[in-house]
C-alpha cells in the first residue's frame, strides 16, 4: 500500500472520530437545551401562582387558600432546584463533548 493510500485512510477515520465527536456534541446541547427550556417553564409556573397569591392579597380569603397555595409553590421550588441539578449535569456533559470534539479536531 502506498503511503499516499495509508494517510488517506488515517485522514478518513480521524474525520470519522471527529464527526462523531461533534454529533455527541450536539446531542448534548439540544439536551442541555431541553432541560433549560423545562426549567424556565418551572420558573414562569411558579411566578404565576406567587402572582395569583399576592392578587388576592385585600380580598377575604381563607387562611387554608393561602396556606395550600404557598405549599404548592415551596413544592414547584423544590422542582426547580431538582431541575436545576439537571440542567447542571446536562451542562457539564456538553462541555465534556465540546472537549473531546476539539481534542478530535
Amino acid at each position: 500500500m502506498m503511503r499516499s493510500q495509508r494517510i488517506k485512510i488515517i485522514e478518513g477515520l480521524a474525520n470519522k472520530k471527529q464527526q462523531a465527536a461533534a454529533n455527541k456534541m450536539q446531542i448534548a446541547e439540544n439536551d442541555w437545551d431541553v432541560h433549560r427550556e423545562q426549567l424556565e417553564s418551572l420558573y414562569r409556573y411558579r411566578l404565576e401562582y406567587q402572582q395569583k397569591l399576592i392578587n388576592q392579597t385585600g380580598v377575604l380569603i381563607s387562611v387554608q387558600y393561602i396556606k395550600e397555595h404557598t405549599l404548592f409553590i415551596a413544592k414547584i421550588t423544590q422542582a426547580i432546584n431538582l431541575q436545576q441539578n439537571t440542567v447542571t449535569q446536562f451542562e457539564n456533559t456538553f462541555k465534556q463533548r465540546h472537549i473531546q470534539w476539539i481534542q478530535e479536531k
